[in-house]
């Protein structure tokens, strides 16, 4: 899945209206196509339908219901986390994501879908590009999510080359998957070293007088003037 998909998921979400009968959220950390924790997922369903009331149990057990065959018969081998949002009643709803990069187990019942963990999906895996070279070939692959979505091209750009981020040596007979979870972790290192560069400068320019504010109305006030 690309982020811009996700992104339409994630609205789609926040626009669901509120019905009478609750959503459940469903997280699940995955591997080899079935559930990590498969004792801890029937617990929390468990536990969530003890604090119901017998009508409220039935919603729950339709809804319940859709993600129980999900995870049965419908997850991908290659598939290391599932997000599943579902609700029965009068407005029935049922949204099932499954992502190559993973999730963790966390079932929640509220009255409008909790994105939390979407959304920390889509700001932590941003897009990439992976540079493969043997003796033979070189190959640019886009990594989106943890997942290769496209071959761009041949030869890296050179506006590109001076993004590089890390070498990460492999063998030639490497699968593609492990190829991208070897470079997940130096990507993701990157964009933390990037995260704490922004906040020392922030620092830097509230210490210095320089173009920064703080609090909530300063930084209203410089957004509403154009400042940014």
């Amino acid at each position: 899945m690309e982020r811009r998909n996700l992104q339409k998921h994630i609205r789609t979400l926040i626009e669901l209206p509120v019905a009478d009968v609750p959503v459940i959220s469903c997280y699940q950390t995955l591997a080899a196509g079935r559930l990590v924790d498969r004792n801890a997922f029937d617990e929390r369903v468990s536990c969530l339908r003890r604090g119901l009331g017998v009508r409220e149990r039935h919603s729950f057990d339709a809804a319940v219901a859709p993600i129980e065959q999900m995870i049965a018969t419908g997850l991908s081998p290659n598939s290391r986390g599932l997000a599943v949002f579902s609700r029965a009643g009068e407005e029935p709803f049922l949204l099932p994501l499954q992502f190559q990069v993973p999730l963790p187990n966390w079932i929640v019942l509220d009255s409008t879908p909790n994105i939390y963990h979407l959304v920390e999906l889509k700001d932590t895996y941003h897009r990439y590009v992976l540079m493969i070279v043997t003796e033979e070939t070189m190959r640019v692959l886009q990594v989106n999510l943890g997942a290769i979505t496209s071959q761009v091209q041949e030869k890296l750009p050179r506006h590109l080359q001076r993004q590089l981020i890390d070498i990460v040596p492999v063998s030639g007979g490497t699968p593609l998957s492990d190829v991208v979870d070897a470079t997940l972790s130096s990507f993701m290192e990157a964009e933390e070293q990037e995260s704490r560069t922004a906040v020392a400068n922030l620092v830097h320019q509230l210490r210095t007088g320089g173009l920064a504010v703080g609090g909530a109305g300063p930084t209203l006030q410089a957004l509403y003037c154009g400042r940014y």
